[in-house]
């Protein structure tokens, strides 16, 4: 290299020398747009939690009578959803590891019921479940006839957490935090964004009080 050099003539070595230096711009840049910030964390004051999602994803918050009561993330091609869940009163006695056995049944128009289950463990230790369930299809009306019957399919994951500590939604009981997604279309759309979902759901945590801040 030093003979190289020797050989090279005042100009050239400062054509050379002003090459290297815009390289060495040229990687550091990448080395900085591909290391920036990381995963957006979601906080819920009202019913303390918190979950970490892909910067990738465009938040939307719920909100009722002044409280979070979630949040919708969206990208091209699809979009994932936490939310406190408010249960019918005759539910406020049931242990949440009962009401996820007809949670989505209960509360989300043609599930029927549960197809499997399985205990699910946030990374910060807070247990919930992860569900699939039978839905059946909706018939559009024109397309009805006597004795045709909707076809079912199995649907999820859905996930389930306890909230912190026991919460009213007006006079209705918040038995459950869930997440649940929704995907453009089938195939690698819907594996993406499943894929998304199963992470969002192991950053769950619950959030410290009074401050707010992070167990």
């Amino acid at each position: 290299m030093a003979m190289f050099n020797d050989q090279l003539s005042p100009a050239n070595k400062i054509i050379l020398a002003a090459t290297l230096l815009l390289a060495l711009f040229f990687a550091l840049g990448l080395l900085l747009s591909c290391g920036g910030p990381g995963p957006l964390v979601y906080r819920n004051e009202s019913y303390g939690f918190a979950v970490t999602y892909p910067k990738a994803y465009k938040i939307r918050e719920f909100s009722f009578n002044g409280e979070q009561t979630g949040a919708e993330f969206n990208i091209d091609f699809g979009s994932i959803t936490i939310r406190a869940m408010a249960a019918g009163t005759i539910y406020k006695d049931m242990k949440f590891d009962d009401y996820v056995l007809i949670a989505a049944a209960s509360e989300i128009q043609n599930f029927q019921e549960i197809a499997s289950y399985r205990k699910f463990r946030s990374l910060s230790g807070v247990h919930g479940y992860e569900t699939f369930w039978e839905v059946s299809e909706t018939i559009p009306p024109d397309e009805w006839s006597e004795g045709l019957q909707p076809q079912k399919k199995i649907f999820g994951p859905i996930y389930y957490f306890p909230p912190r500590a026991p919460k009213l939604s007006g006079a209705q009981p918040v038995k459950t935090i869930m997440l649940s997604y929704y995907a453009k279309s089938s195939g690698e759309a819907e594996i993406l964004v499943k894929k998304d979902l199963t992470e969002i759901a192991r950053s769950f945590r619950y959030l410290s009080t009074p401050d707010g801040s992070e167990q």
